[in-house]
């Protein structure tokens, strides 16, 4: 065992670990740790984007500390007033976000590295990430949550070993050059056993059928959500975005594929 892959692993069953406690203990507890890991996950991409060798000419530290501030509302929002304060707060960081371009813009040239940071930022980090702050809550079962985690994670684990193992072609060597079709596949079929196997375990009312085409469904919006992310670091020239989880890279290195999986099983109701 090389020492990265033993390193990734015991990060990997302390992540675990804590996420079934904070799953399993629910409420305040859960809310806030999802609500933390949305705020670390904000930082780390905004650490990233906006960093520039000449500020002069890309994005200024003030510029930065505001488009993080905005960006940590919807997680207040959230802890305040539920559903309906991440829903105003989504949309109140827009409005801070457009108002601050004009009154950057009238100061001095607004940079592309600024737009492209503010403007991805709201998507990747705001819109589409906040749906692990609502997943919870919407499930309301500390099982419903196991399963989506579970099968999420089965997706990368399979991909992971799958393409370690097999090799073979790239899947988007632009994006992400690991990456292979053979890991892509093996995430698919862990996915869609993990879920077919918790849904008999945790009595859902899905059949074996539903149950397989979910767990699909799901591995690919979180290989989307990981090659998402992957084009956004490619593009800033980093190789994760962050290095608090030894093995694994930064919070949103980990989440970036619960965050789309979560936003996909919102939007199917």
């Amino acid at each position: 065992m090389t020492p990265e892959l033993r390193s990734r692993l015991q990060t990997g069953f302390a992540a675990a670990a804590l996420a079934i406690a904070a799953i399993v203990v629910g409420g305040a507890f859960l809310r806030g740790l999802t609500a933390l890991l949305f705020v670390m996950a904000s930082f780390e991409y905004y650490r990233v984007t906006t960093a520039s060798p000449n500020e002069g000419n890309g994005v200024s530290r003030f510029e930065r500390y505001v488009l993080f501030a905005l960006s940590v509302l919807p997680a207040l929002g959230f802890l305040a007033r539920g559903e309906s304060g991440l829903f105003f707060s989504l949309r109140a960081e827009a409005l801070g976000i457009l108002a601050l371009t004009v009154f950057f813009a009238a100061q001095r040239e607004i940079s592309q590295q600024y737009l492209v940071a503010s403007a991805l930022g709201y998507l990747f980090c705001g819109v589409v990430g906040s749906s692990i702050l609502i997943i919870p809550d919407r499930f309301g079962s500390a099982n419903e949550v196991l399963w989506l985690v579970a099968v999420v994670a089965a997706s990368d684990i399979g991909a992971y070993f799958g393409g370690k193992r097999v090799g073979g072609p790239k899947l988007a060597p632009t994006l992400s050059p690991n990456k292979t079709i053979s890991g892509s596949v093996c995430g698919m079929f862990a996915s869609i056993a993990v879920s077919t196997l918790l849904t008999f375990a945790f009595k859902r009312e899905s059949t074996i059928v539903e149950a397989a085409f979910v767990g699909l469904y799901i591995s690919l919006l979180a290989q989307l959500g990981d090659l998402c992310g992957s084009s956004i670091k490619r593009m800033y020239g980093v190789k994760d975005f962050g290095a608090i989880l030894p093995g694994h890279g930064g919070v949103l290195d980990r989440i970036g594929a619960l965050m789309f999986a979560a936003e996909g099983v919102l939007l199917l109701g």
